[in-house]
């Protein structure tokens, strides 16, 4: 037997084991839940097993629908690039499980993203550990606080173009968010707000607002960074590169 053919009676018997052990963990939930219900152990079987099927069914057509919009909306048809299974399977497996509307339709995005020839460059796989540990709260937060630094952005280019005639270098993560603005906007009490935060700021999407005060000292004025905490906040490169490839319009 050749090396080839030693690996793929290897892998068969891989997929036959695991298929062994879901069926097994499907057998002990039916009775675990018969147990609860008083039903049959096949009864409760079947309907677990049809009602996943059919969820995860609803769940990939809505994620082909969507992505065939954004395809058509973007004009990438016929101008795709290929995605590596390293990035387009893991948003596949995980777009088809997530039930909420706002989380999937970041799934489709990152797809769409990574196959288009202006966005590509940017997408990382990291993105889909982040997208697995967002809640939809912060999605929200993250999006509006790059929308309001992009829109601050703006204003500053304007009114430096107008005074310098040149381009500004400053970028989107050079603007601070205030925390209660953002709590205004999602009408979010603080402390939901703050894991919001702290959950985005672990995954590094957003940082802490860090800016330079003046003030007077013996040797004349002098500048020091204060660190805002969750007063305000900006969102990081990193984060910046998320939201333009998971969650443009």
């Amino acid at each position: 037997m050749d090396e080839a053919t030693k690996e793929v009676a290897k892998a068969t018997q891989e997929v036959a084991k695991a298929a062994q052990d879901g069926i097994r963990a499907t057998e002990r939930l039916g009775a675990f839940a018969a147990g609860l219900v008083q039903e049959p152990a096949e009864t409760i079987i079947g309907i677990l097993t049809d009602r996943l099927k059919f969820t995860r069914w609803r769940r990939q057509v809505r994620l082909l629908e969507q992505a065939e919009k954004i395809l058509r909306s973007r004009n990438l048809q016929g101008r795709l690039l290929p995605v590596s299974p390293k990035l387009a399977l893991p948003i596949l497996e995980n777009a088809t499980l997530e039930e909420d509307d706002a989380l999937q339709d970041l799934w489709v995005r990152l797809l769409v993203a990574a196959t288009d020839p202006a966005v590509q460059p940017r997408v990382r796989i990291a993105f889909v550990d982040v997208i697995k540990q967002l809640e939809s709260i912060d999605a929200r937060v993250l999006n509006y606080c790059y929308e309001r630094a992009q829109s601050k952005l703006e204003d500053h280019r304007k009114r430096y173009k107008a005074e310098y005639k040149k381009d500004t270098t400053l970028t989107e993560s050079d603007f601070g968010v205030a925390t209660i603005e953002i709590g205004d906007r999602f009408s979010a009490t603080l402390p939901v707000l703050k894991i919001a935060i702290d959950n985005l700021m672990r995954q590094r999407c957003i940082a802490s607002y860090l800016e330079e005060d003046e003030v007077d000292g013996e040797d004349g004025p002098q500048t020091f960074t204060r660190d805002r905490q969750y007063d305000e906040i900006s969102v990081t490169p990193f984060g910046c590169s998320f939201v333009e490839a998971c969650m443009w319009k």
